[in-house]
């Protein structure tokens, strides 16, 4: 799905890439259009749309491929053209920033984005972004004046593990409780007229 061809217009080539890469901005996703080497478009078809559309929900619905299906039945569509044949369009709407990102394979760092006509993965300060608009409910949510004894220690404990085996890189793992949630912008302090406040952000587990 990586390599699908576009339609011929602009908006069109501006929305190609992979169910994923679209997901972080919204788009259209074209099947049985190929691109030629001046830059105009073909309309080759698809031959069996059927199996098309089967194969796009398998692959959606397998959390080891695409970590999170946000398409319905009415984004998948197949329309002919006017020598008959068939295309196939995948329209994606943008993912919500509590779903992004949407990445491949099970690893995080296989999340892409759209730029320019190809998908690029995206870079370590989009992802931490990203993860940082994903936790809406740690800014909105952050409670005040809580301090780490009063999170569950076991509820703690699962969701370093997930966060750590997801960001191996990162050494999650080998990070005090404190740093952890520190890193991660789950916990947070500052300085006010009256002393140090504290601020805790909400954590929930899949």
């Amino acid at each position: 799905m990586k390599n699908a061809d576009t339609s011929g217009s602009k908006q069109g080539r501006r929305a190609a890439g992979t169910p994923p890469s679209r997901a972080q901005s919204g788009g259209c996703i074209f099947l049985g259009v190929k691109e030629n080497e001046d830059k105009t478009y073909t309309v080759t078809g698809v031959s069996s749309p059927a199996k098309v559309q089967s194969d796009i929900w398998s692959i959606l619905g397998n959390k080891n491929k695409v970590s999170l299906n946000i398409l319905n039945d009415e984004n998948i569509s197949v329309v002919k053209d006017v020598s008959g044949k068939d295309v196939v369009i995948v329209q994606v709407p943008e993912a919500e920033d509590s779903q992004k990102p949407i990445y491949l394979n099970g690893k995080i760092d296989m999340a892409f984005v759209r730029k320019g006509e190809g998908d690029q993965k995206v870079d370590n300060d989009l992802l931490q972004a990203m993860l940082r608009n994903a936790s809406s409910s740690v800014d909105s949510g952050m409670q005040k004046l809580y301090s780490i004894n009063d999170i569950d220690p076991i509820s703690l404990a699962a969701f370093k593990s997930i966060v750590s085996s997801r960001y191996e890189e990162k050494n999650y793992a080998g990070l005090s409780d404190m740093q952890f949630l520190t890193e991660i912008g789950l916990f947070r302090t500052y300085l006010s007229n009256f002393g140090c406040n504290s601020y805790v952000g909400q954590i929930q587990l899949d």
